[in-house]
């Protein structure tokens, strides 16, 4: 039976650990986005797949007391979870990782703390916008939800003020010179916590014509890019420079250490609860040297770098390692060192006393990782992953050989399902 595109009451019975409910309707058992538990819905089936189809709630026939208005109308391709009590989020999420934990790694936690921001909006120092022409002009705009579907919006809550100022500004710069919008791809636009902006334009054609005011639209923000992005790839990569004036970096301050990054450097988009996760982790670094695998910019290591007595900073990202370099040099970390290449190259830097800080992407440690951590043992392991369930089925295997130091939940994506998890295991 074919139910993609159909139209189905259901009862909401769970939330999964993807942040949509759980719904079944026959043999169907259906994924649905902007539903809670004990709802009764009318669903809509976007994508049908097995074990679970995808679909979301067009209708609420039966709310849940936890179900609050939302702010915005695009809520779903930002903060998914704006529809429910910041109490429920709360609770939900630590229910969720508990579930992840016990299920992935075979850890039980009796109790697991969540570590939140004083505000649930606002929160965000970097966010990426594509374009749509409406009747009324240029607009900028998100993807919908789980489609290729784009809906215009004017600001996203999520956004610093900072953000949306320098948005606003470039979309005026592009309507005010008729800027085709098959001509242009994305904007990406970021800040640090003084308000400074880098953006960058992202276009289709490399021979763009640009408006020959351009130069004014910089002094709105602190750096304007403006790149090339092969139009046969879906994600803004930059396959040329076409512009840029102002400022090539921001910086921050963290643990007493200044970090630079640039527009496409990895960098935390919560530094009011990062800053709590550095403090965390600093008594288990005391006068240690360190392997600090999947490092970006450095912005754990050298924001410990007080109490680390040395460092290896390990990272792929070419841009990043420049960074990282840049961050030992000004801040005369004498005893801290980077080298570019993969995880997976630096497999014989893991020995029986080392001490690790793992900070992987959503998809976790690569396997070789996971299989030399496995035969070495390492002293001590600090993993700090933004994705819980990789992070369980990294640590597993190993489980039997560690106890847990420290274990915490912290709050960085408000209004969305997502969290950090940072686990301290030590060798039996």
């Amino acid at each position: 039976m074919r139910i993609k595109g159909t139209v189905l009451e259901c009862e909401i019975t769970q939330l999964l650990s993807s942040g949509a409910g759980l719904a079944t309707v026959g043999p169907h058992k259906i994924a649905v986005e902007n539903a809670l538990p004990g709802e009764l819905v009318k669903a809509k089936i976007l994508h049908q797949k097995k074990p679970l189809s995808y679909g979301v709630a067009v209708e609420i026939l039966r709310p849940s007391p936890d179900r609050i208005p939302v702010q915005e109308e695009h809520f779903l391709s930002c903060s998914p979870w704006q529809m429910m009590t910041w109490d429920m989020e709360k609770k939900s999420k630590q229910e969720i990782a508990r579930e992840v934990l016990l299920h992935k790694a075979g850890l039980e936690v009796a109790s697991l703390e969540l570590v939140n921001p004083v505000h649930r909006f606002g929160y965000r120092n970097k966010i990426e916008f594509t374009f749509l022409k409406e009747p009324t002009g240029l607009s900028l705009a998100v993807y919908e939800r789980g489609t290729t579907l784009r809906t215009a919006v004017k600001e996203c809550i999520l956004s610093s003020p900072a953000l949306t100022k320098a948005s606003q500004a470039i979309l005026a710069w592009l309507a005010k010179h008729e800027v085709p919008t098959f001509l242009l791809k994305s904007l990406s636009v970021r800040c640090n916590q003084h308000g400074d902006v880098l953006a960058g334009l992202f276009v289709r054609e490399e021979n763009f014509n640009i408006p020959p005011d351009v130069d004014e639209l910089q002094k709105a923000m602190a750096g304007f890019y403006i790149f090339f992005s092969n139009p046969m790839s879906p994600a803004s990569v930059i396959t040329k420079q076409l512009y840029h004036s102002g400022a090539e970096f921001l910086s921050e301050v963290l643990g007493g250490q200044e970090l630079r990054y640039g527009l496409m450097s990895f960098f935390q988009v919560n530094l009011e609860v990062f800053a709590q996760v550095i403090e965390k982790i600093r008594p288990f670094v005391v006068d240690e040297a360190v392997l600090d695998y999947y490092s970006g910019v450095g912005s754990i290591s050298i924001a410990l770098a007080d109490s680390i007595r040395r460092s290896l900073l390990l990272e792929n990202c070419e841009e990043a390692v420049q960074y990282a370099k840049m961050n030992i040099g000004i801040n005369r970390l004498h005893h801290f060192e980077v080298c570019s290449g993969k995880a997976e190259d630096f497999l014989e830097s893991i020995q029986k006393e080392s001490v690790l800080i793992l900070d992987p992407p959503r998809s976790g440690l690569h396997p070789k990782v996971v299989k030399k951590i496995f035969r070495v043992l390492p002293r001590r392991m600090i993993y700090l992953s933004c994705n819980i369930i990789s992070c369980a089925e990294n640590i597993r295997t190993i489980l039997p050989y560690y106890k847990v130091r420290f274990c915490e939940l912290y709050n960085f994506f408000p209004a969305s399902p997502f969290a950090e998890f940072l686990i301290i295991l030590d060798r039996k």
